[in-house]
């Protein structure tokens, strides 16, 4: 097949993947970020059947810049299929799609239901990329929640096959490095935002009497304060990393005690907790279904309180690493499957085949 695919996700991601593509025997061009500060350290290189087009995150939003920095390509070839990844993208994807005559779809990675309630804005963004995706020819979802939530908004169901969780970058030197290495800090691997609730580590961390300290890896989207606050108060070392490479992501995984992946939603499926099981590293998390689809028994689930949050927290700082031993084997394979670039690629290749058969 040739394959357009237009993402919205960080370079170094977006190439992994397409070169999988091409490596399956397709030829891919695809729309991408310029690269940022967590692809510095990347030697990856671009296949030799992948054509990549460089474009800023903010003109990959803009479906008339994105036609028009795609208008040689597309007097040039045929598409087999076109394809986007993130709701934004959707109406520059229809319109190459008719424009082409291409069967087109877009893969969602999350739905966030509760914020479009309260957020009036974000509910006008999601109803006008329903209007647009409701005639897409295939949809892929990262979640069961998102897909069960498309349902709910558009009355149109797609297969448990739609369903693909999200592939993890893992540099192989990572792999199970930091399994038995006991660290004095907990780590967490996300955006500091009210839904992702890193706040409530600091709460929890408070209840520990300053002993085992917290590295927050994330762009700050209005927690940091409150929590330097919580930490300066109840004497709990924190430390913030904002842009940082892969490279020095895992590495401060890896010397951590455990990840904790805190989110406050029901909506949202984080990735993060396949990171620390590839480094060998006990998750925890809160006991949200959505959680549960993507992780299973790999991850350990705290009640949706900062008490339990805190007692978890206090017996996996504690256990001995040859009591949890198996259980980080198992979850480090568990990762390398589900969240693995093949197995993501061939997921999304089926539903590619299906759409170019039903044209």
């Amino acid at each position: 097949m040739k394959i357009l695919y237009i993402a919205a996700e960080s370079a170094d991601f977006v190439i992994r993947l397409c070169n999988k593509f091409c490596e399956k025997g397709h030829e891919v061009t695809c729309v991408t970020q310029e690269s940022d500060a967590y692809d510095l350290e990347s030697s990856l290189k671009g296949h030799e059947n992948l054509t990549r087009i460089n474009m800023s995150f903010k003109d990959i939003l803009n479906p008339n810049k994105v036609k028009t920095r795609l208008l040689t390509s597309l007097n040039k070839q045929k598409f087999d299929v076109v394809f986007g990844s993130h709701a934004p993208v959707s109406e520059a994807v229809r319109d190459i799609g008719i424009m082409t005559g291409s069967p087109w779809g877009v893969m969602l990675l999350d739905i966030p239901s509760d914020l479009m309630v309260v957020q009036r804005k974000r509910m006008i963004e999601w109803v006008k990329w329903f209007d647009v995706l409701k005639y897409a020819n295939n949809m892929i979802f990262n979640t069961y929640v998102a897909r069960d939530e498309y349902a709910k908004y558009t009355g149109q169901y797609f297969h448990n096959n739609n369903v693909i969780p999200y592939a993890t970058n893992m540099p192989p030197e990572f792999d199970l490095a930091g399994k038995g290495k006991k660290g004095d800090y907990v780590v967490s691997v996300c955006r500091l935002t009210n839904m992702k609730n890193c706040k409530a580590i600091a709460s929890a961390l408070a209840q520990l009497d300053g002993k085992i300290g917290y590295h927050a890896i994330g762009r700050d989207s209005g927690e940091l304060r409150l929590i330097k606050e919580i930490c300066k108060k109840h004497g709990v070392p924190f430390k913030h990393s904002s842009m940082i490479t892969e490279k020095e992501k895992f590495e401060i995984i890896r010397d951590s005690s455990l990840l904790i992946y805190p989110q406050a939603t029901e909506y949202i499926g984080g990735l993060s907790p396949f990171e620390g099981m590839f480094v060998g590293k006990p998750v925890l998390a809160f006991d949200f279904q959505i959680l549960k689809d993507l992780f299973g028994d790999n991850v350990y689930y705290a009640e949706k309180s900062i008490d339990s949050l805190a007692r978890n927290i206090a017996f996996l700082t504690s256990v001995s690493p040859s009591a949890i031993e198996q259980r980080i084997i198992d979850a480090n394979r568990y990762a390398k499957y589900i969240a693995s670039f093949d197995n993501m690629a061939d997921g999304m290749l089926k539903v590619f085949e299906r759409m170019v058969i039903e044209k």
